[in-house]
């Protein structure tokens, strides 16, 4: 149907179109349809909804396709999941599918499949686990649209604020959105009358968020000669500079002939017609960080016991993971990069994924320069257009070699053969947000559905991988010794309870080790697990101490900006310079955060060698790049960071690690507790001595007999994890059974704790065979974000047993309390 004016749109046909972009799509409902879609809408629904095929798109239509459908009263994103012949549900309540957005499928069938899997192990709604799985950049962005049907003759008997409406739409079509915002919330009901009555029409517009990127390009036009040239030379020089310039150099950048003669001269010839102006596509593209590594002369004893195992798995086609236990400096960065050469030599796809966006620079760098341009980069801190453009290039088999973090995993690579999950122990790997997927845990089901090797490696393997390889479920590779020339660093441990309190944050023999590592040109890190500059500030006149007004915590005071801080909820205000409760000026730190030690360092050591990276450091685009690169080349240059530089970066210069606080996170409330802090104390002191020179670690604490401090200190992984894993077999923790965690949150905190308490009741009485189910309680948190939270630990020794019940539940409505079920959760907060 040819598009309509709106002021020409018939009365009575007003509410029976939809408006999509440029396109009117009449949409009635009760027709029959050639094709049905099972369809999962990016929004919290559980359930596939079923859309009919518009004629025109019965033969192209297929699983994998985006299509924008009718929900209630607006357009919104969804996937094709299934195509049936028939309908499934009455026929008279099926409206079709509004339009489809993409010249293809979006999802391949592969990663379609995973999308479906996180659906339904992590208890996710099938639409949003799709739509995680695409880059940013393509998601859509819809608008509700107003439009003025007509003016009627009972216009002064309509209410006033209908007569606002129609007086705001005299003067053309109004975002929805834009209404309410001047005449408030409750005119939606106005809105729905003007609609029935035939006055006002609404359409939706969407638009990708990141477009493809097009550039003009010149060319000459066919009939131009030398001739034509040097006739215009005498009389516009410029032009035939232009003219020359395209006849030597082929196709070039409108921009640049703009700037180089002019843009009049560049105007000129195109409305003569002697330039011919085409747009071209351009691909946005992210940097890293190329750093020259040294030439390996030859392997070591474990590493080639290593490649000869991989290759032997490649060779036969085996799909069982392998866990590659190493040390830290044992070189499995290289094991990982020569794998990686084998499966290119056979056609074949890598993912390689890294926990941290701070790690993907320098492992950029290094596969770049194996693998030269066929490396695509994807993590958080691109641009949306970036992110967008890799991902489809990755998808048009143009990039074949993708390193990325823990979104990564979805990234549409073409035969895939290989995964590489680097620092698998880590936590990062954990989605924060609906759906809540490990990618780790996902790249040994990616690879099982692809027939894709994988290698998960670490120094500090988690407690469920090791045990998986120690079981047989893994195949376990172990680098015990580092390359040649390398040593595991000497540790010494300061018991913080016996030094003064004034010497606590540097302690004599850290200073000392500092200020003869700056002297010699090596390199320091120091660690400290917290941002900001002091945990809070508190008044010692009336004790008063700041806290969030949305959360149950103290706020953080950041010297940067004089302001306090809530690192939940986001909340700022500015620091107080008297106490609001006793007008006190005495206000007094409490606490340390990487400003403070980085302000305390330049005491002692040159201003200009003093790096800092933590979040609040990096959260400009291009600074997590720029501060490496910094630090890696300042001779006796001193970094201080929170956890994003205790793994995996590799300086040859450091050679001293100081832990400024090892008990940050050591008392949380958590079975992990231990385990994380173990893993932070060896993945930081793996920094020093990575090269020649010897390296020494400190290690600041409190509790100097704790066994996790005591197992870090000898290096000694293997003890840790039988001492722990005794432990967890006791309690029925993991690796023994699985975890789910059930939060309820809502602003009224008894509705909070009685749903709670309700699904307690109900596990209790569902008769799930294997599950053990923990009393509610508080967590930690006890009010985060202005809502009050309870939850329960559920164990189950067969996940696949209660997942039918969790997705039951996820389909209940409590009352004004929100649900997260989180599937093996890491975060206990």
């Amino acid at each position: 149907i040819p598009a309509l004016p709106e002021h020409n749109l018939p009365e009575k046909f007003a509410n029976l179109f939809q408006f999509c972009g440029n396109l009117i799509i009449l949409s009635p409902m009760g027709k029959e349809f050639p094709k049905y879609a099972k369809v999962a809408v990016d929004a919290p629904i559980y359930d596939l909804l079923t859309y009919g095929v518009p004629p025109e798109f019965a033969d192209v239509v297929s699983a994998g396709w985006r299509v924008m459908v009718p929900l209630g009263r607006r357009l919104a994103t969804g996937f094709v999941v299934d195509i049936l012949a028939e309908p499934d549900i009455d026929p008279e309540t099926i409206k079709p599918i509004a339009d489809f957005p993409d010249d293809e499928p979006l999802l391949t069938p592969q990663i379609l499949k995973l999308c479906r899997f996180v659906a339904q192990y992590y208890v996710a709604p099938p639409g949003m686990a799709i739509s995680a799985a695409l880059p940013l950049g393509a998601g859509m962005n819809t608008k509700q649209i107003l439009f003025l049907v007509r003016i009627p003759d009972y216009y002064d008997r309509l209410h006033p604020t209908q007569q606002k409406i129609l007086n705001l739409l005299r003067e053309g079509p109004v975002e929805l959105k834009e209404i309410v915002n001047k005449l408030g919330r409750g005119v939606m009901y106005h809105i729905r009358q003007l609609e029935r009555n035939g006055l006002v029409g609404r359409r939706y517009e969407y638009r990708q968020r990141a477009m493809p990127k097009t550039v003009e390009v010149a060319a000459l036009a066919p009939d131009i000669d030398a001739e034509t040239i040097d006739s215009l030379e005498s009389r516009a020089p410029n032009q035939a500079g232009i003219l020359r310039y395209l006849a030597a150099n082929g196709p070039t950048r409108a921009t640049f002939l703009r700037k180089l003669f002019g843009a009049g001269s560049f105007r000129a010839l195109a409305e003569k017609g002697f330039v011919k102006i085409t747009k071209q596509e351009v691909f946005r593209s992210a940097t890293g960080w190329l750093t020259p590594r040294s030439e390996v002369k030859e392997l070591t004893p474990s590493q080639e016991r290593a490649l000869k195992e991989i290759k032997s798995a490649l060779s036969a086609g085996e799909t069982k993971p392998i866990l590659i236990y190493g040390v830290t400096g044992s070189g499995k960065t290289l094991v990982y990069l020569e794998a990686a050469k084998m499966v290119r030599t056979m056609g074949k796809g890598v993912l390689v994924l890294v926990p941290e966006v701070a790690l993907t620079p320098q492992m950029w760098g290094v596969l770049r320069e194996y693998f030269g341009e066929e490396v695509a980069v994807l993590h958080s801190y691109l641009s949306p257009g970036e992110r967008y453009d890799t991902w489809r290039r990755i998808k048009r088999g143009e990039l074949k070699i993708v390193l990325g973090a823990r979104s990564a995993i979805f990234a549409p690579i073409g035969d895939l053969g290989l995964i590489v999950v680097d620092e698998e122990h880590e936590n990062s790997y954990k989605q924060g947000q609906v759906p809540y997927y490990n990618a780790r845990d996902l790249a040994v089901v990616r690879g099982k559905y692809e027939n894709a090797l994988v290698i998960l490696g670490s120094a500090t393997p988690s407690m469920e991988s090791y045990y998986n390889a120690v079981t047989g479920k893994y195949r376990l590779i172990k680098m015990t010794e580092r390359v040649p020339g390398a040593k595991l660093p000497e540790v010494k441990v300061v018991d913080l309870k016996k030094v003064r309190p004034r010497e606590r944050i540097f302690t004599p023999i850290a200073k000392n080790e500092i200020l003869k590592r700056a002297e010699r040109g090596e390199q320091t890190i120091l660690l400290l697990n917290r941002r900001g500059y002091s945990t809070s500030l508190i008044c010692p006149d009336c004790g008063y101490v700041p806290r969030c007004p949305n959360c149950d915590v103290t706020l953080t005071y950041h010297r940067v900006g004089d302001e306090l801080k809530c690192h939940w909820c986001d909340y700022v205000t500015p620091a107080p310079d008297r106490c609001p409760n006793c007008n006190s000026e005495n206000f007094k730190h409490r606490g340390k955060g990487t400003q403070k030690i980085e302000l305390m360092l330049y005491d002692f050591v040159p201003r200009e060698k003093v790096i800092r990276i933590d979040s609040d450091a990096v959260s400009r685009k291009g600074s997590l790049t720029a501060i490496l690169e910094k630090f890696s080349s300042t001779p006796g240059a001193v970094l201080v960071g929170t956890q994003m530089i205790a793994k995996g970066h590799d300086f040859p210069d450091v050679t001293l690690v100081v832990v400024v606080d090892a008990d940050v996170g050591m008392a949380i409330p958590d079975f992990r507790a231990g385990e994380k802090t173990f893993q932070l104390l060896s993945q930081v002191a793996g920094r020093a001595g990575r090269g020649e020179k010897p390296g020494l670690v400190i290690i600041q604490t409190r509790h100097p007999d704790e066994p996790a401090v005591q197992f870090a200190i000898r290096h000694d992984y293997e003890n840790f994890f039988k001492h722990t894993l005794a432990r967890r077999q006791v309690l029925g923790y993991p690796p023994f059974s699985r975890i789910v965690r059930i939060l309820a949150s809502s602003e009224d905190s008894t509705a909070a704790e009685e749903a709670v308490r309700k699904i307690y009741r109900l596990l209790l009485s569902a008769g799930i065979e294997g599950i053990k189910v923990l009393s509610p309680t508080k967590p930690p948190l006890g009010r985060l974000k202005r809502e009050y939270r309870w939850h329960l630990i559920v164990k189950s020794k067969d996940i696949r047993a209660l997942l039918p019940f969790l997705h039951q539940l996820a389909r209940a409505n409590f009352k004004g309390v929100k649900l997260k079920i989180d599937v093996d959760p890491y975060d206990m907060m």
